[in-house]
């Protein structure tokens, strides 16, 4: 049976898909029938159900999951393990919660379109209707990704889940710009583009949802299943604004290109991941403050041993302090280094910071270091201006990802949030 999420949808979550599964594990090797389910709203959105003859495996805890032709391999746990008796015959039943999602169907070539549901989307944000436009376009490589509001198939789908804290806010198709067919791992790593371009405007990770492939003919021939990562319902503030969409277009060929070389992606992918995980205060400001540096730190290192080859990995160590090697690393980059005047608390500080790359290091230092380096006494106490020094922080992140994404246009700029227009071109142009 060829998966698809046009099946059964019920408030448990959408039947995605019905075959046999291969099990192995621990004292344990067998083929059972089995049906996967999906639900976007639950910490595993993608599970199995497989019916054994007898719980003669019970025993057995992590499996792992083959089925050729239908399901590209996994690890799953095996638990929830129940009985019934119908008409006084006994059956069992037992859940596969997959150890890692989304989980895919099995490769296929000849991919005419990809459909998919966002959920949190920053696209629109919380425009009005009125405000909104129909189609916004990504292009994304050979692929044209197009993005409206949710079509009508997800809308039921999202209605008979029920509430949810994450908004189904987009429906999205990839398709290749002239009309040839692709294959699945083309289709992926579109998606995956997607996902961290919508998430670095978003400030946090965006899902993508009931991915699903048809061929020329119409006929669903690949899918993936469960949500991408995905952060908890939040609204956070960022570089992106909802009024200008464009502002997102140029990001994935930006990925892309960031993406074809190792030794620049592992450095721009880890700082997204930071990126994301520092722009919430949920674990407090000043946590967020020292996850920003270690994006910041790790960057610096990147632009100015590999990119510019300004120093050499040596000539780098002899900087005299982080807060050296992030100001060098700015100046290669074109970004301003002075204290930006909308952070008046900071800014008062002038004669403890001499720019914003020591303010950003040194906010950050004494936090992880209680003591003074030298003489091993304890820091004086400082009532710092954490939020400013965060914001700073979040502000020099988003613009050096920016640059090394190739971005050219204009950004929201979050240290200039109370203005009533915080909109300016990005400063390298």
């Amino acid at each position: 049976m060829t998966p698809n999420h046009d099946s059964t949808t019920t408030a448990d979550g959408v039947l995605v898909g019905e075959f046999d599964v291969r099990l192995k594990g621990d004292r344990l090797d067998c083929t059972l029938p089995a049906r996967f389910f999906q639900n976007y709203q639950k910490e595993h959105s993608v599970w199995g159900e497989v019916l054994p003859t007898a719980p003669r495996w019970l025993t057995a805890a992590e499996v792992e999951i083959t089925s050729p032709g239908h399901l590209e391999p996994f690890p799953a746990v095996l638990g929830g393990i129940s009985g019934t008796t119908v008409n006084g015959v006994l059956s069992f039943s037992a859940e596969l919660t997959p150890m890692r999602q989304p989980i895919e169907s099995a490769p296929a070539k000849e991919l005419k379109e990809v459909t998919f549901a966002l959920l949190d989307s920053p696209v629109t944000g919380n425009l009005v209707r009125e405000q909104r436009p129909k189609v916004v376009t990504f292009p994304c490589g050979q692929f044209d990704i197009s993005l409206t509001d949710p079509t009508t198939a997800h809308r039921e789908i999202a209605n008979a889940l029920g509430p949810s804290p994450h908004i189904l806010s987009n429906s999205g198709t990839i398709r290749e710009r002239n009309g040839h067919a692709f294959s699945s791992n083309a289709a992926r790593i579109a998606a995956d583009t997607l996902h961290d371009a919508l998430s670095f405007a978003a400030g946090s990770w965006v899902g993508i949802v009931l991915v699903q492939a048809v061929n020329a003919s119409g006929e669903p021939v690949w899918s993936r299943w469960g949500t991408s990562r995905m952060s908890a319902a939040s609204s956070q503030s960022g570089w992106y604004d909802p009024g200008h969409p464009q502002w997102i277009q140029p990001l994935c060929d930006g990925l892309l290109q960031a993406k074809s070389n190792e030794e620049t992606w592992e450095p721009v992918r880890t700082a997204l991941y930071w990126y994301v995980r520092s722009n919430t205060r949920e674990a407090g400001i000043d946590s967020s403050l020292i996850l920003s540096q270690c994006a910041l730190e790790l960057l610096s290192w990147f632009v100015i041993v590999k990119r510019t080859a300004a120093l050499s990995e040596q000539g780098y160590s002899q900087l005299s302090s982080a807060s050296e090697k992030l100001r060098l690393a700015l100046t290669l980059l074109g970004i301003p280094r002075q204290i930006p005047a909308g952070l008046k608390k900071v800014s008062a500080l002038r004669k403890d910071w001499r720019d914003v790359a020591e303010a950003v290091v040194q906010g950050r230092n004494y936090l992880v270091h209680p003591t003074q380096s030298r003489s091993g006494k304890r820091r004086a106490r400082q009532n710092y201006p954490w939020y400013e020094l965060w914001a700073a922080g979040q502000w020099l992140l988003e613009l050096v990802i920016l640059r090394l994404l190739g971005y050219t246009g204009s950004y929201r700029n979050r240290t200039r949030l109370t203005d009533f227009d915080p909109i300016e071109r990005v400063p390298w142009t």
